[in-house]
């Protein structure tokens, strides 16, 4: 429930402890960490404790060894703050991975042209907004072979690779075609078995913006919505003094 970041669009972590009242089921707390480091933990343990009707009550436990670092800059002078995270962000720029999270798309457009005026190649996670990942060009051909030659419910390999090698040739100059190889990698390494059902409820499922690629890129800038799933070295945040009000009053 301290993951409760879609009440936006309904979602309420009372459903989860109303669940143990209707049920004999057990609460079970999973504290230990393998994605942060220490320093970020520490913080987050800090900052749950502000959060009302909390469930859990054991604090987390990183399990990494990198202590990490956490530091919070406010800006009091002026609203826009792009500027000063792009030089902070130079300043300690190491090898590592490194993502800028916004609230807003426009800001997150903004960061990224000020990283490249700054000689940093910064990629952008785009939201197609209203447009199904599985309803490109690229990916409904695919789909279209595999279910043309394929009449089990499991995928024969030879099926599978002759659609990848068809629809690879066919869309070979489409700006577009890396998103469907991203997502077949992905499912391949998750899925040694290859059923038609789990790969069509795996296509519903994704997101143009799940599979961007963002190879060789120095900087890479998403609203904080559009980064589920992705880990990075080092994160920025770019939060307004009225996205903490209203997240306080949630």
């Amino acid at each position: 429930d301290d993951q409760n970041i879609f009440t936006f669009r309904g979602a309420n972590s009372k459903y989860m402890a109303q669940l143990l009242s209707d049920s004999n089921g057990n609460f079970i707390e999973m504290t230990e960490n393998y994605r942060s480091s220490q320093s970020v933990v520490k913080y987050a343990n800090l900052f749950v404790n502000s959060i009302n009707n909390r469930m859990k009550t054991a604090p987390i436990i990183s399990m990494s060894q990198n202590y990490g670092r956490v530091s919070i800059s406010q800006y009091v002078s002026s609203p826009f703050m792009y500027q000063p995270l792009v030089s902070e962000l130079i300043q300690n720029k190491n090898n590592g991975t490194i993502c800028v999270l916004t609230q807003t798309n426009e800001e997150a457009t903004i960061l990224v042209a000020l990283f490249r005026k700054h000689g940093l190649n910064s990629k952008l996670i785009q939201s197609m907004d209203g447009f199904r990942f599985w309803n490109m060009a690229e990916v409904r051909m695919f789909l279209k072979l595999i279910e043309k030659d394929n009449h089990t419910p499991l995928i024969a390999d030879g099926v599978w690779e002759k659609a990848k090698q068809n629809t690879f040739n066919q869309y070979a100059n489409s700006t577009s075609l890396h998103y469907l190889q991203q997502c077949i990698q992905l499912f391949e390494k998750t899925n040694k078995t290859k059923y038609l059902t789990d790969f069509k409820e795996y296509l519903f499922e994704s997101s143009v913006e799940d599979y961007c690629d963002l190879t060789e890129a120095d900087v890479v800038v998403s609203t904080i919505h559009k980064s589920k799933g992705r880990e990075f070295d080092d994160v920025y945040m770019l939060v307004s003094n009225s996205y903490i009000k209203n997240d306080q009053n949630m």
